[in-house]
């Protein structure tokens, strides 16, 4: 029994010393034929503070990753989204299921419950460096060109926020949560790096600096803490007079096959504020400042089992 028990004692010890000693690199190694499926949930909710007024928001999807295979250094992978779901409550109410038949394409909701169900079961291909940097696409761009029309037809609030989603630097920024995450050095439990990703849309460019720690770590999975700080400030496209002033703070945890560098799963929660700034002073002259916007959202990706 004692020599069963210090056998035991000696593995644990090996096993925490391997957890706090042993360095990886972890690199974006995405073999050839490989096929990862992906499901993706965010919700959102939008308090305007002081007013009452509030909405809530709720997008899901289920897309895939196959790995094409390498070319000049770069990972060649094709993006398929295979299906999009979209509500919000509010003054601004939509429900969009690509599922679904579409019977209206003129509304707003409509046009883009179109777009999205056409985008469906299409193949894109994204280029990825090893740093996990995706520096350019396939197809895309000549989806976009086929569909301008319809795209450039959503000119009220809610087509014009969803308008960025269908634009060239907007996808290949849209993957860098799962991408551009890598230390450029071997790393350990405790190590720590940082990484800025940006993504624009609609005008507005979301800045995120994001610092990674190395919660857990052995020879298949790194468990990754992650906090983001969130900030932005530009001038709204569909209103030349008005800029919005952004602030706020994520945090999650990532786990990250240590063989491939793919996400395995990744959840964040975030708080962020909004404030709109009108030229010639707040409230357009009213002398009233205008209201912020409390954001809260939780979101969660995960590689299917």
């Amino acid at each position: 029994m004692k020599k069963l028990l210090y056998v035991t004692a000696s593995l644990l010890m090996i096993g925490f010393s391997y957890q706090s000693t042993a360095q990886t690199t972890l690199k974006f190694n995405f073999p050839k034929g490989n096929v990862v499926i992906y499901k993706s949930l965010n919700t959102m909710n939008l308090t305007v503070k002081g007013s009452g007024m509030s909405s809530d928001m709720s997008t899901s999807s289920n897309f895939t990753f196959k790995s094409l295979g390498e070319s000049a250094g770069l990972t060649n992978i094709e993006y398929t989204m295979l299906n999009n779901k979209m509500s919000s409550t509010g003054a601004a109410s939509m429900n969009i299921n690509s599922d679904d038949e579409i019977t209206d394409s003129i509304s707003t909701q409509g046009a883009i419950a179109l777009l999205y169900k056409e985008m469906c079961n299409t193949p894109f291909v994204i280029y990825v460096n090893p740093k996990g940097e995706v520096v350019q696409d396939k197809g895309f761009k000549e989806w976009i060109k086929l569909h301008k029309k319809q795209i450039a037809n959503m000119k009220d609030a809610a087509g014009g926020s969803s308008k960025g989603s269908f634009d060239q630097n907007t996808f290949k920024q849209s993957f860098s949560s799962l991408f551009n995450i890598l230390s450029d050095k071997p790393v350990k439990v405790g190590s720590k790096w940082k990484k800025k990703n940006t993504i624009s849309a609609s005008g507005i460019s979301m800045n995120f600096d994001n610092t990674y720690i190395i919660d857990s770590l052995d020879e298949h999975v790194a468990v990754i803490k992650i906090v983001s700080d969130i900030y932005a400030h530009s001038v709204m496209e569909s209103m030349p007079d008005v800029s919005i002033s952004i602030l706020g703070e994520a945090k999650g945890r990532m786990w990250l096959d240590v063989a491939t560098g793919m996400v395995i799963k990744q959840t964040s929660d975030a708080h962020i504020e909004s404030k709109p700034e009108v030229k010639g002073g707040a409230g357009a002259g009213m002398g009233n400042e205008m209201p912020v916007t409390i954001i809260e959202s939780n979101s969660t990706i995960e590689a299917a089992k």
